[in-house]
């Protein structure tokens, strides 16, 4: 409050937000590329019959939008692994853009995804390779260092301190975390 500063609030418009909930955006680091979680009706209605049975809102998505040569953003489209019957949401993309990192509902137990870019598409999610990120508890965001050695990301363990905490792991020599 000493130092204030004008910030200035666009919003995006019709072709990113919907008329549900849009949430958790992350960008590409060049801001070119934004990525978010969704729970709108998809465009096809595949997913029409397919709610969250606790709140009745369709399943989280993944939407992605480019900047065009203009600097606008295009509509967004879904990115092709998010699943109709099952919670897909954004967590973060790696520095070069090319690992896009997603929470999964597991039977109950979220767990941290990457998916990599091949050529024209994201490639199925595989699961953080590392025995220590995931477990039975629920883990639903991370961030990593610009270098890829260094990963915090939140879980609400038993040996936590309050509920859902932070937590860092290291790259070791084997690329296991």
């Amino acid at each position: 409050m000493a130092d204030p500063v004008n910030v200035q609030l666009t919003n995006l418009g019709d072709k990113v937000n919907s008329k549900y909930r849009d949430f958790s955006p992350v960008i590409s680091l060049d801001e070119k590329k934004l990525f978010f979680t969704s729970r709108r009706l998809r465009k096809d209605s595949s997913n029409i019959y397919f709610k969250d049975y606790y709140d009745g809102q369709y399943f989280e998505d993944i939407y992605y939008s480019e900047k065009d040569e203009n600097g606008n953003w295009k509509e967004a489209k879904l990115v092709e692994f998010s699943r109709k019957d099952h919670h897909d949401a954004t967590v973060n993309i790696s520095p070069d853009g090319l690992v896009l990192y997603s929470y999964r509902d597991d039977k109950g137990d979220g767990n941290l995804y990457e998916s990599d870019w091949e050529g024209d598409k994201w490639g199925l999610p595989g699961r953080i390779i590392g025995s220590h990120i995931n477990t039975k508890s629920w883990e639903t965001h991370l961030s990593i260092t610009a270098d890829g050695q260094t990963m915090y990301f939140v879980s609400d363990r038993p040996e936590g301190h309050g509920g859902r905490d932070i937590y860092r792991c290291v790259m070791m020599p084997d690329d296991e975390w």
